[in-house]
C-alpha cells in the first residue's frame, strides 16, 4: 500500500479561508435525506501505486476536479494529480520533497493555478519534477475551483454532500490504522474504528462522496485503484465506507473542504 503523507495535524483556522457553516445553513442529520450518493459523477479510478508517491492530496483533489466538471459542466475530465501535486509543493518551497501536503494546499492549488489535464502530465515517477509547458497552464485555468469551504464537522460534510441545490463531493483527511488495510477491511470495503492503543500509519486524503443515515457511513473513494473486494456506492471496487464515529475525535479526523467551480 501507498505510504501516508497527510501530515498528522489537524486543521488551524486561517482568516482567509471561509467555513461552509458560515456559508449556508446546516440541516440537522433529521432534516437530510436518508442516504445520497454521488459515485455517477466521479472520474476514471486513480492509482496512486502507479507514481509511488505520497500524493494523496492531488489524487483526491484531481479527482473532485474530475467530479465537478462531469457534474457542473458535462465535461469528461481527467485530472493530473502528479500536476497538482507539483503545485501543492511549490506553494510552500517543498517542490523536490514528497512530504504530502496538506488540503489546504490543495485548494489554494485547486483555485490558483487548476489542475491540468492528465494527457499533459501522466503519473510517471520519473516526472516528479516538472516545469509547466503554456499548454499545461493554459488547461489549468480551465479547471478551476472558484471557493473551497472549510468543513470541520461530519454534519457539513453531509450538509455538502446532500446540498439541495449545489451537493458537492468532499475531500477528507483522516488519520490511519493498521485496521485500514487489514484483510478483513479489503474484503469488506468496511473500515473499523482502530483499537486503543493503535498505532498510527499516517495522514491519508480521500473523496467523499456519499452517505447513508441507517448505517451511519460515510461513502469514501480511495486511490489505490479496485482494490477491495466488497462495492460500495458503485462497481469501480475503489471505495470503501468510513463510520461516522470516524469524525469524532482529531485521533481519527484532520479535516475536510468542500469544493466549488
Amino acid at each position: 500500500m501507498p505510504h501516508y503523507t497527510l501530515p498528522l495535524r489537524a486543521h488551524q483556522p486561517n482568516p482567509f479561508e471561509r467555513r461552509f457553516a458560515d456559508v449556508h445553513s446546516v440541516r440537522s442529520r433529521d432534516a437530510l435525506p436518508a442516504s445520497v450518493n454521488l459515485a455517477a459523477d466521479l472520474g476514471p479510478v486513480r492509482n496512486q501505486n502507479v507514481p509511488g508517491l505520497g500524493e494523496c492530496s492531488a489524487e483526491s483533489g484531481a479527482g473532485i476536479m474530475d467530479w465537478l466538471m462531469r457534474h457542473d459542466r458535462h465535461e469528461a475530465f481527467f485530472g493530473s494529480s502528479l500536476g497538482l501535486y507539483e503545485i501543492e509543493r511549490a506553494l510552500v518551497d517543498q517542490l523536490t520533497q514528497d512530504a504530502g501536503a496538506r488540503l489546504r494546499q490543495t485548494q489554494y492549488a485547486m483555485q490558483t493555478v487548476g489542475v491540468w489535464a492528465n494527457a499533459l502530465d501522466p503519473d510517471v515517477r520519473q516526472d516528479f519534477v516538472v516545469q509547466p509547458t503554456p499548454a499545461m497552464l493554459a488547461s489549468a485555468a480551465q479547471h478551476r475551483i472558484r471557493e473551497g469551504l472549510w468543513c470541520p464537522t461530519l454534519d457539513e460534510i453531509l450538509n455538502a454532500l446532500a446540498h439541495p441545490q449545489t451537493p458537492t463531493v468532499v475531500q477528507v483527511g483522516i488519520v490511519v490504522y493498521p485496521s485500514f488495510e487489514a484483510p478483513e477491511t479489503m474484503r469488506t470495503a468496511l473500515v473499523p474504528l482502530p483499537e486503543p492503543g493503535m498505532h498510527p500509519l499516517g495522514g491519508h486524503a480521500v473523496i467523499a462522496f456519499g452517505y447513508s443515515m441507517h448505517d451511519e457511513h460515510l461513502y469514501i473513494r480511495n486511490s489505490w485503484g479496485p482494490c477491495y473486494e466488497a462495492t460500495i456506492g458503485d462497481s469501480s471496487h475503489a471505495n470503501f465506507a468510513l463510520p461516522f464515529a470516524y469524525f469524532d475525535t482529531p485521533r481519527t479526523f484532520l479535516s475536510a473542504r468542500a469544493y466549488y467551480l
